[in-house]
């Protein structure tokens, strides 16, 4: 078999591609990066020498050109008249405070500050008054609703408090506003145990066992979604199934046994793997194309399965045809606080903050019959007692 001679700077470590620099090239400002696709997947060895010899081709023609260290390039301060609300996303997204976010939340922060930039992008960031960013969410909650004019202005908010840090305004016109957010009704956003049965077993019927496995594990752990995707494998420790990650959010790692139920079906992932001959980059994977869901393909697949779900159960159709796989989250906090779980307990398990989990609790525990009878139960054994 004929050697392959890989490109400069091209690094192949068990089948992930990285284009590495020298030293003089970092001293330069020239940083090494990851071979990967539009989804996150390592280039295939022909494409990943194609983008390294692209890098190359730049890095050449960077030394013909007699350029200075990359590094030495600072991006010029606009002057005062130019400092237009445009100006001040294209400074923000070279922060580090834009640059430590997950890639999830930059990428949600982009679309959100699109809308207010083809509003005002081109307008100076010290014409945007509170009447101004009245109107403006006014019209956002007519054209868009509650929800995303909350969204789309929680991101303006964020980016003008930047400017007051850059001194391009003194105060924070967006500070004082009032934003309605609508509050979910806990029964759109908790999955009960019937639904959750009816969506697993139109999953396994549809062949969609990957949407069926992934909304599983996301109930029994309290996983976000996109880390429910990124788990490689489940190890055994003293007969315990266990589930490991860091969660790509907040960088916490969280150490999971797995559920009864969870046990059960992660062996039968991993059956269905060895009866197929997969040997798979993640534990939950696409049964069409028999790799790791795409964060859009796992979401479209959810959906149709539970419209699926809705026809086959009309019963339950009315509250689950307006539930998501991202309720999963809450619905785990939810069912371990009704279990009696305590909130440091709980944190552990989702990785969640305390306080986020006292929120959910607050929120959506409250109003669970499942709680009140509880508290019924032990009212009645406390007087009881006397």
């Amino acid at each position: 078999m004929a050697r392959i001679k890989l490109p400069r700077y091209l690094k192949w470590r068990d089948g992930r591609p990285r284009w590495e620099p020298g030293p003089a090239l970092r001293a330069a400002g020239w940083k090494g990066r990851s071979l990967k696709d539009a989804d996150g997947h390592w280039l295939s060895l022909e494409a990943a020498i194609a983008a390294a010899e692209e890098i190359n081709r730049q890095v050449d023609e960077w030394r013909k050109s007699g350029a200075s260290p990359l590094r030495s390039r600072r991006r010029r301060q606009p002057l005062p008249h130019e400092r237009t609300l445009q100006a001040l996303w294209d400074l923000y997204e070279t922060s580090e405070r834009y640059r430590r976010l997950a890639e999830s939340t930059r990428r949600d922060y982009r679309n959100r500050a699109r809308i207010f930039l083809r509003w005002a992008g081109d307008q100076p960031v010290l014409a945007l008054d509170e009447p101004l960013l009245d109107a403006f969410y006014a019209n956002l909650r007519r054209s868009r609703g509650d929800a995303q004019a909350a969204g789309v202005m929680a991101v303006l908010r964020l980016l003008l408090s930047h400017a007051v840090r850059l001194r391009w305004i003194e105060r924070n016109p967006a500070r004082a506003m009032r934003i309605s957010r609508p509050r979910p009704r806990p029964e759109a956003r908790i999955w009960t145990r019937d639904e959750v049965a009816a969506i697993i077993a139109t999953a396994d019927d549809l062949g969609e066992h990957g949407v069926a496995d992934a909304f599983l594990i996301a109930l029994h752990t309290g996983q976000r979604a996109g880390d429910v995707r990124r788990i490689e494998a489940f190890h055994e420790v003293n007969g315990r199934i266990r589930l490991r990650l860091r969660q790509s959010k907040t960088g916490a790692m969280v150490d999971i046994p797995a559920s009864r139920d969870l046990a059960d079906r992660l062996r039968a992932i991993q059956q269905r793997h060895q009866q197929a001959g997969r040997t798979p980059a993640a534990l939950v994977i696409d049964d069409h194309t028999g790799r790791p869901f795409t964060r859009h393909t796992l979401s479209h697949r959810f959906a149709r399965v539970r419209d699926e779900a809705c026809r086959r159960h009309p019963d339950l159709a009315e509250t689950m045809r307006h539930k998501t796989l991202s309720a999963a989250r809450h619905t785990c906090v939810t069912w371990l606080a009704e279990a009696g779980c305590e909130i440091p307990q709980i944190a552990a398990i989702t990785g969640h903050s305390i306080a986020s989990v006292t929120q959910i609790i607050e929120h959506y525990l409250a109003r669970t019959s499942t709680l009140a009878d509880a508290a019924i139960a032990a009212l009645e054994r406390r007087l009881g007692s006397h």
